[in-house]
């Protein structure tokens, strides 16, 4: 973070970032953390397991939640899909989610198909 002060619009200063299959931690900080760090949310990018991929995320994401109480949670692809499921779990320790590019597991025929089938709530500017 920059040497400055920022108030968090969130009721945790805490994000973690999860990176999509074959990523790693500095690419989904990258991705992100220039737009929390204006929001005041400090970016935690996890390292994937490459052995165990999601188990290591959920493991990350709890460990945080113990640690931080509520938390913002942010992936890109198979990160954005463990993100959501992670958060479904754990609503109380969930502030926020961020997802970029979230990976469709279900039948294609429901899949997003272009912008009017797209939720989105982007972060406000200041």
């Amino acid at each position: 973070m920059h040497n400055r002060v920022v108030h968090s619009r969130f009721d945790t200063r805490t994000a973690l970032v999860l990176p999509g299959t074959g990523s790693d931690a500095r690419f989904a900080a990258d991705a992100f953390s220039a737009a929390l760090d204006s929001v005041g949310l400090a970016t935690v990018a996890v390292e994937p397991d490459p052995a165990a991929v999601v188990e290591s995320y959920l493991s990350a994401l709890d460990d945080a939640a113990d640690r931080h109480g509520r938390i913002v949670v942010a992936g890109i692809s198979l990160g954005a899909a463990v993100a959501v499921r992670w958060a479904g779990d754990h609503p109380s320790n969930t502030a926020a989610l961020a997802l970029a590019l979230p990976a469709w597991t279900g039948d294609p025929a429901g899949s997003p198909r272009g912008p009017e089938r797209r939720v989105h709530r982007p972060i406000p500017a200041r």
